[in-house]
């Protein structure tokens, strides 16, 4: 049988009522006797009534992270993951996953039905981009608490602040003396992001009097020497490149093989979710913060769940910056 309140009260020789106020921490109770209360709860294995405790308070504590089906567009770093569920626990609240496919996203009915199958008070979104117009329709309708994440919305929204990453990434480079950067994306994706970074890289360079040398190609698997082999060989050689996270050791590894010395004659930095390395060297970074960004989103659903009603303004998480040893400055040899 499970062990119930008035067990703990009579094995602990105190009332009923102390015992509830000490598993809720309300109350004007001793630390001796919470020390007490909390021993014989353990020793019996008292394990508190989480449905009845949700019919007295009418809270799960409990938040669903949906994401879709396709993983490109529900991507979740552990640096993401850690973050929501450092803050959730800081909280004592608990999260469970709903992974769905667009045909349940865009169908009338799913946002109480997320809620009532994951008992959740409320809903952290990662479908990051190619959302569907219903669905976002939905959402809004429900009224229900909602954050979306890494995505770009108006309000109820936390996502990185990735125009200003860049832009301070290319400002860097432009302090070290550089003045031909280059941009270079070799992926097809869709999202925000991109539209973003490449807005702040090209604002860094029009501000100095620069030209943005922006390079977009979407380059299957050994493609990368098709692209990067003009770059590294040709008269007008960039004397500093961001580049994806990717394609840092492919870019390395073809500068080695033609004399072009990293960072001497090549600065080279990306954006990351973490700062990559090669050989012993960590490259220059500007670094998602995808813990912020879980932590900035429990705390704004928390928000949510007490006023369902409002709208809040989208959070911009700021990145960090890892130096790193792959930018210097510019040599005019």
């Amino acid at each position: 049988m499970s062990v119930t309140i008035k067990d703990i009260a009579s094995e602990a020789n105190v009332s009923w009522q102390t015992v509830s106020l000490v598993m809720h921490g309300t109350g004007r109770i001793s630390e001796a006797t919470r020390r007490k209360v909390k021993k014989v709860a353990d020793r019996m294995g008292y394990r508190p009534n989480a449905a009845a405790r949700a019919y007295r308070t009418g809270r799960f504590d409990c938040v669903a992270l949906v994401l879709a089906y396709n993983e490109a567009r529900s991507d979740l770093p552990t640096g993401l993951l850690y973050g929501i569920q450092n803050a959730l626990a800081r909280n004592n609240l608990h999260f469970t996953v709903a992974r769905l496919p667009d045909d349940e996203l865009t169908r009338a009915g799913f946002v109480p039905k997320v809620l009532r199958e994951n008992f959740a008070d409320g809903m952290l979104i990662n479908v990051t981009h190619d959302i569907p117009d219903k669905m976002l329709d939905l959402i809004q309708e429900s009224r229900a608490p909602a954050v979306w994440l890494n995505t770009d919305l108006p309000t109820d929204c936390v996502c990185p602040d990735d125009e200003s990453a860049s832009f301070h990434l290319a400002r860097h480079l432009i302090e070290l003396g550089h003045r031909k950067i280059a941009y270079v994306k070799t992926d097809s994706s869709t999202h925000y992001s991109t539209r973003e970074r490449r807005s702040g890289f090209a604002k860094a360079l029009l501000e100095n009097g620069l030209r943005p040398y922006l390079i977009e190609r979407s380059i299957k698997f050994g493609e990368q020497t098709e692209l990067f082999d003009p770059l590294l060989t040709g008269a007008s050689r960039p004397s500093a490149m961001i580049v994806r996270p990717e394609d840092v050791a492919t870019v390395a590894y073809m500068a080695a093989c033609r004399g072009i010395r990293i960072p001497d004659d090549l600065s080279l930095a990306c954006i990351a979710a973490s700062a990559p390395h090669f050989a012993d060297m960590m490259v220059t970074s500007a670094i998602v913060p995808s813990d912020t960004e879980g932590a900035e989103a429990v705390t704004m659903l928390l928000a949510k769940i007490k006023k369902p009603e409002i709208a809040l303004p989208t959070r911009r998480t700021p990145f960090a910056f890892g130096k790193g040893h792959t930018c210097a400055p510019w040599q005019n040899t």
